[in-house]
């Protein structure tokens, strides 16, 4: 309610106590023109509920952005008093929508602030990262800063807010945004929180099914134990589904996941009181579940019902997160150790908002450092992904007419080289965003403009009889010479339009730049062209690929220099590895403090103080180093001839699962054989306590033919 604040209660507040019940002073003393605020929000779910919040105080408008919205918003803009207060979207729309960046900066005098609510997942260093994040800071230089000097007027004020950010992010978010003054309201750990941790592998075993069996018990005793409501957060949807269960099992009755309609028999409400014994009553508990694999409306019912305090116990994944502002939460139970202490802090943070002390219980597990750390493994390029990443963009068809563009598509490009799209974005967000890069070698990038149709099925009306292309019989003379536009005078002149001839004899267009060079025009008069002659019915387009808009520099043009290819792969390379060496290490510093949490610990380390992380070591490793050469070998032996890299003997061994590339249907979350076969592997994460490095030495010792594996 930051914004709200001072938009209205600041501002606009002023103007209303001003002119109150002074007809002239309205007349003489108009009210303030800029009082828009756009919101930068990374969730929808978060963005849905602040627009509900704002609109409930009944002095503001907010409305929350998607695609079915953006033509009406680009209409309400059009006229000079459109009624938007608060206008909330997502970094994907902002960044990606060419339309709504013009419409930004067309009507720049219009907004009061752009604000960026969890602006930590923009650094690059935030637990929580994507990619088209950091492109956020640079469209909105762009934008405002490009206005105003055209127009010379004032400078949009950029407000960057966050609760959770450790020092490297804070300097990261300074630099990217160029941000003039930082305020701190207050600790990111509020003292009101009471901060625990229970070994569940006090024996010291790392047996699998005895964790999780000590898990289970330990979630099982903190639901006893500790003051409701609560949430309990667990590592994957699996867990969240079985943790459910067994909390409905224990009690007599069986569950389906998401469903807030049980209460439990066995599980009681506790008042938790320091030094005493909790008092137990005879209220009878809710449990139910919250993960992104349910559907969107049992989710949204799930929200709806633990925020009217519905819901006693709410087992969830890091899903029910960001934007959940419900201020009785007693107590946050973790099932597993945080990547990160700033997902430590962004998870406990639900808890005790309304000052009251509350409860934060880790069930601490030592052993799990080495999953959390190939979750961290799993986003790492081999040099060789780097490379053929880098090769597609730059083989990329330029523009040979007006500005250089080329068209880059995450999604092609992941499905032929096998790489997660998020992969893609983040290289090609470096290229774009790295200031070094530029210093050293000029642009190679100058921006991304956005989203755009790249690809299109074309089909042209015929000039005679053909019934779509022919105006309505009921319409009047006048109303069909005013459709009529400068292609259907050509047409009837019998003047031949390069684009449409073009369309003519081309049902499909593959690739706009490519048309656009063959009729030596720019690619954005290629673009207009073609949707004045749709707008006029002359021709169909129906759009098959839409990508990102690239406007290309000098570096770009001479990609076949060898010197610049070099450069630009040896730097990607140190960027993404600077960014994995500084994630492992921020992983051991917060399985060092969370063994047991303490505030004063925590503040430093976010500091900048590592001391205490960097003394921490892992559990030994269960196979001495000969043993593990040894199993390196027989495995090699038995699966050469399936290994298409040393990489995928590295992800295997070190139990490294790919990112599935297929986000959605009946097949989403699967993977290609030249991956799933490894996963299946009995040998499938038996090294994952060895560095990698060391695993990478002793693999490149024995000499394997890659280039022929078995399909």
């Amino acid at each position: 309610m930051l914004v709200h604040r001072l938009l209205f209660e600041k501002r606009y507040a002023e103007w209303v106590k001003k002119v109150a019940n002074n007809a002239k002073l309205q007349r003489e003393i108009p009210p303030p023109k800029s009082k828009l605020c756009v919101v930068i929000s990374p969730l929808l779910s978060l963005m849905a509920d602040q627009s509900e919040k704002v609109m409930q105080t009944g002095k503001l408008r907010a409305v929350s952005l998607t695609a079915a919205r953006e033509r009406q918003m680009e209409k309400e803009f059009s006229t000079p008093n459109a009624s938007i207060d608060i206008l909330f979207l997502s970094p994907e729309r902002f960044t990606s929508s060419l339309s709504l960046r013009r419409l930004f900066a067309q009507n720049m005098d219009r907004i009061a602030v752009l604000c960026v609510d969890e602006v930590h997942c923009v650094s690059k260093w935030a637990h929580d990262f994507r990619p088209v994040f950091m492109y956020v800071s640079r469209v909105l230089s762009d934008t405002v800063l490009e206005k105003s000097e055209q127009q010379e007027k004032r400078v949009v004020p950029f407000l960057c807010l966050t609760a959770t950010a450790s020092s490297s992010v804070i300097e990261d978010i300074t630099k990217s945004f160029n941000v003039q003054k930082t305020v701190f309201a207050a600790d990111m750990l509020r003292r009101n929180l009471r901060l625990e941790a229970v070994d569940i592998s006090k024996t010291g075993d790392a047996n699998l099914s005895l964790l999780t069996k000590e898990l289970h018990e330990g979630i099982a005793q903190a639901v006893v134990e500790l003051p409701k409501p609560m949430i309990v957060y667990v590592e994957t949807r699996t867990e969240a589904d079985d943790i459910c269960k067994l909390l409905m099992n224990r009690q007599g009755l069986s569950a389906k996941p998401g469903d807030s309609s049980n209460a439990s028999h066995v599980f009681q409400r506790a008042n938790y009181t320091r030094g005493t014994t909790e008092e137990m009553t005879t209220e009878k508990l809710t449990v139910s579940c919250y993960h992104a694999g349910l559907s969107t409306s049992t989710r949204n019912r799930t929200q709806r019902s633990f925020l009217k305090d519905e819901v006693d116990v709410l087992v969830a994944t890091v899903a029910f997160g960001l934007g959940i502002d419900k201020a009785n939460i007693r107590s946050v139970v973790h099932g597993f150790t945080p990547a990160s202490l700033d997902e430590y802090i962004q998870e406990v943070g639900r808890a005790g908002r309304d000052g009251k002390e509350s409860i934060c219980r880790l069930l601490y597990n030592p052993h799990s450092f080495y999953h959390m750390r190939t979750r961290i493994w799993s986003s790492v390029l081999s040099p060789e992904e780097v490379s053929n990443i880098l090769q597609k963009i730059l083989e990329s068809v330029v523009s040979s007419a007006g500005e250089p563009f080329t068209f880059v598509s995450p999604s092609h490009l992941s499905n032929e080289l096998s790489i997660h799209e998020e992969a893609i974005e983040t290289v090609l967000f470096l290229l774009v965003t790295d200031t070094t890069l530029r210093e050293e070698i000029g642009v190679l990038i100058d921006s991304v403009q956005g989203t755009c149709a790249s690809k299109f099925k074309v089909r042209v009306a015929k000039k005679d009889g053909d019934e779509k292309s022919a105006p309505k019989k009921n319409k009047k003379k006048r109303e069909r010479e005013d459709e009529m536009g400068v292609g259907s005078l050509l047409l009837q002149l019998d003047v031949t339009d390069p684009v449409l001839k073009y369309c003519g004899s081309h049902c499909v267009i593959p690739n706009t730049v490519i048309a656009a060079n063959a009729l030596h025009m720019p690619l954005l008069d290629f673009h207009r062209r073609l949707e004045e002659l749709s707008n006029e019915g002359l021709i169909q387009l129906r759009p098959s690929s839409y990508d990102f808009l690239v406007l290309v520099g000098p570096a770009f043009l001479q990609k076949d220099n060898a010197d610049i290819k070099a450069k630009v792969f040896n730097h990607i390379c140190h960027l993404l590895r600077e960014r994995t060496t500084a994630q492992e290490a921020s992983l051991r510093s917060t399985f060092g403090v969370l063994a047991s949490p303490n505030p004063e610990e925590i503040q430093s380390l976010l500091k900048g103080d590592h001391k205490k992380g960097c003394v921490w070591s892992p559990p030994v490793a269960g196979r001495k180093k000969m043993e593990a050469v040894q199993l390196v070998a027989d495995f090699l032996e038995k699966n050469r001839n399936n290994l298409s890299s040393k990489w995928d003997a590295i992800r295997c061994l070190l139990g490294i699962t790919p990112r599935s590339q297929i986000k959605y249907g009946k097949f989403a979350g699967q993977l290609p054989l030249t991956q799933s076969w490894y996963v299946r592997s009995p040998y499938f994460g038996t090294l994952k306590e060895f560095d990698m490095d060391w695993l990478s030495t002793v693999i490149e010792a024995h000499s394997i033919d890659y280039s022929h594996p078995a399909s």
